[in-house]
């Protein structure tokens, strides 16, 4: 194998590992518990218990919201609001990266007959 060949394959392997650092982390709460909405650069985060579980789990992000810069109350206080409200009803899931909330989106749980 030639030396250019080689140093293209220890370059990749080398980065390998930090492409998977940057993928976002879904989590999904069964229960909401608490929600800290925090300014800008400062550290939000979103409290409960993990669907289908009992585990209690925490998503932790800076402030800033996503990466169009809209705030973290823009993009999940009305959503957050309305799963502690309404316990039961929905299950919250949150994409966020190391930085930012990437989305925040509720689900309709299946009633029961």
């Amino acid at each position: 194998m030639n030396k250019i060949a080689k140093n293209l394959i220890l370059v990749f392997s080398l980065m390998l590992p930090s492409i998977f650092c940057l993928a976002d982390t879904t989590v999904v709460f069964d229960t909401i518990t608490s929600f800290k909405s925090a300014a800008s650069y400062s550290t939000s985060s979103i409290s409960g218990i993990e669907k289908d579980t009992t585990n209690s789990i925490t998503a932790s992000f800076q402030g800033v919201g996503n990466s169009d810069g809209k705030s973290v109350a823009a993009v999940c206080t009305p959503l957050v609001l309305t799963a502690m409200e309404k316990v039961g009803r929905y299950y919250l899931h949150v994409t966020y990266g190391s930085t930012y909330i990437t989305s925040c989106m509720l689900e309709l749980k299946a009633l029961p007959e």
